[in-house]
């Protein structure tokens, strides 16, 4: 997806929430190709998609996402789905959001509301990001693992029962009990966000380099 075009999406989607312009339990989608989407109730329907329908996505409800990555607006912020990807929604209005990614991998985006969070559960792992900020979640056969682009994540490992947490510009791959986040570069973070700064990727990769001063003698 071209960057200058999510960016200027987001800032027109900042001010119609200013606005109150977007209704508060709205759902659609904000970037892709929509005949790529597969949609079912939470009894496993098929649905039709319509602008509609996808306006009434609840609690329950199956995406599938096979070729290409979408674009999800949603109450509590945006959710890049990437292609290859099985998502289950949780709820999605209130101020505790759940999502459950059952394989693949999605950016989530939420928006500033003090008190929030967003939980995203995988078959293995629980991620936790409170109030604004952005993670890639990622569960395939290969890899299982959580990158925060903004704000801290605690991540929980239903395997190992381990919680540790995931600052701004890290990755903690979840396979190893005794796995450690680690710095992302700038590359991965202008890959995967969904609206990427490149002042913020300056700014933070300046700061992981800068060597830590031992304390002044008294």
């Amino acid at each position: 997806m071209n960057w200058l075009f999510k960016r200027v999406g987001l800032l027109l989607l900042a001010l119609c929430l200013s606005a109150n312009l977007v209704a508060d339990d709205s759902v659609f989608i904000g970037d892709g190709d929509i005949s790529s989407l597969k949609l079912y109730d939470s009894q496993g329907n098929a649905l039709e998609l319509t602008e509609e329908v996808i306006s009434q996505i609840g609690e329950g409800w199956i995406i599938s996402n096979p070729d290409t990555p979408l674009l999800l607006v949603t109450p509590r912020g945006t959710i890049n789905v990437y292609e290859n990807s099985l998502l289950v929604t949780g709820n999605l209005v209130g101020m505790h959001a759940e999502l459950y990614l059952v394989s693949g991998k999605a950016t989530f985006n939420t928006y500033p509301l003090e008190g929030s969070t967003l939980t995203v559960t995988t078959p293995v792992s629980k991620y936790v990001l409170e109030g604004e900020g952005e993670m890639l979640v990622i569960t395939t056969d290969d890899e299982e693992s959580v990158t925060s682009f903004t704000g801290e994540v605690e991540s929980y490992n239903g395997l190992t029962r381990v919680k540790r947490p995931v600052r701004t510009f890290e990755k903690l791959e979840m396979s190893e009990r005794t796995a450690r986040a680690q710095r992302i570069e700038a590359g991965y973070y202008l890959t995967y966000a969904t609206y990427p700064d490149m002042m913020l990727a300056r700014q933070l990769v300046q700061q992981a380099a800068e060597p830590l001063l031992p304390p002044a003698p008294r």
